[in-house]
């Protein structure tokens, strides 16, 4: 038994392909889009041995479906295999702005705070991480970017940095994805 509003029908509801109207409400919590920005089956180690934030090539960009009063951004980045040389400290920091940057500034991170995805493995490890940050606006935001439109472009990057000789964000003969969603508030 299927039901078409509060109409009963004994038969098989099919709805043709279509979009929804820009007039559509969605509930709070609701995933609006959701976008893979980059994902690659390494051939050789993605890395940093840079002590301050550098560019280690994962990013990319996406238009968002509806504006920051009515939806906030959550990217996740997917790591098959990390590792550091040595028990030292490494970070990431996710970028959002409105124009492709290839260079750091604190003023673009979605993470005001001193460790930014902090990574400190306790001996050599070679292992699988998830790294997470999420824009809202009036909660979370960069310096540059405080808020943004309906059907805006905007773009993502990751920077790393590292105290150790070497922070491998993907390594050789893993693989990495980078997602984003954009959830209805």
């Amino acid at each position: 038994m299927s039901y078409i509003g509060n109409k009963r029908s004994s038969s098989l509801v099919s709805f043709d392909d279509g979009t929804i109207g820009s007039g559509v409400v969605f509930p709070a919590g609701h995933i609006i889009q959701t976008q893979i920005l980059d994902w690659q089956e390494t051939t050789g180690d993605i890395f940093t041995t840079n002590s301050s934030y550098s560019n280690v090539g994962i990013s990319g960009s996406f238009q968002t479906l509806k504006s920051s009063s009515e939806s906030f951004l959550f990217f996740e980045l997917y790591s098959g295999m990390t590792h550091v040389n040595g028990t030292t400290a490494s970070q990431l920091d996710f970028c959002l702005t409105s124009s492709d940057n290839t260079t750091h500034s604190d003023d673009n991170s979605l993470s005001d705070v001193t460790y930014r995805n902090y990574y400190e493995p306790i001996s050599i490890e070679y292992e699988p991480n998830t790294f997470k940050a999420f824009f809202k606006a009036g909660t979370r935001t960069t310096s540059n970017l405080s808020s943004y439109s309906e059907n805006q472009t905007l773009y993502l990057r990751i920077f790393a940095k590292t105290l150790a000789t070497k922070f491998v964000v993907t390594h050789t003969g893993s693989n990495h994805y980078l997602l984003m969603q954009e959830i209805a508030l």
